[in-house]
């Protein structure tokens, strides 16, 4: 292997988010399977008729789950048979997060359920691009300090690799039956590590 020095560098940019997801599923129990259906299909529609008042696009709403099976106690049993019908919720205003959670679940009514709130960003290239930079400029820097203290002429780049060691955090929103859900988006940390290896010159 020829000679050559190692290193792997990370960079960050911090993002605010703007964009966030919102999963929001009804069940029941009875004691007939279709009626279980029937009833979490009529509170998953007062739910899309409140989206829709609330400005939410159709193209934003989308069934994540639709499951259907039987129940048992914890003897085993049978208590009837249980449905689910969920969606996600795709919203682009992050302020309107709580208000969008406080009101779809009051319309889900007894038998609501919230599996968590993310939040991301639609464009992350910007801040990709800004963490490469840095990660590049430290691999360059630790690389020369480490060539000068050896005694050695930093070369060329031989080769680079780039991994994301760490993605958009996914915050799970606390569940609070209330006008409005108090829920702050934060920010997230966008990461870019390089492993570059530079060669040695004399």
């Amino acid at each position: 292997m020829k000679s050559g020095i190692t290193v792997t560098a990370t960079g960050q940019a911090f993002v605010t988010p703007d964009q966030a997801i919102v999963n929001l599923s009804a069940s029941a129990v009875r004691a007939d399977a279709a009626d279980a259906m029937t009833e979490v299909s009529r509170r998953i529609q007062a739910l899309l008729g409140g989206l829709r008042q609330a400005g939410i696009e159709e193209g934003n709403v989308q069934t994540s789950d639709l499951s259907l099976w039987p129940e048992t106690d914890r003897n085993g049993a049978p208590l009837g048979y249980r449905a689910r019908n969920g969606v996600r919720i795709t919203l682009t205003d992050v302020s309107r997060v709580g208000e969008i959670v406080a009101s779809g679940l009051a319309a889900l009514g007894e038998g609501a359920e919230m599996s968590g709130v993310s939040f991301g960003r639609r464009d992350i290239d910007a801040a990709e691009a800004v963490a490469r930079s840095a990660a590049w400029k430290r691999a360059v820097s630790t690389a020369s300090q480490l060539a000068d203290q050896a005694g050695l002429t930093l070369g060329r780049p031989l080769s680079i690799e780039e991994s994301n060691p760490m993605g958009p955090p996914r915050p799970l929103a606390r569940m609070a039956m209330a006008e409005a859900v108090p829920i702050e988006s934060g920010s997230f940390t966008v990461t870019v590590a390089l492993t570059v290896r530079f060669a040695i010159v004399g």
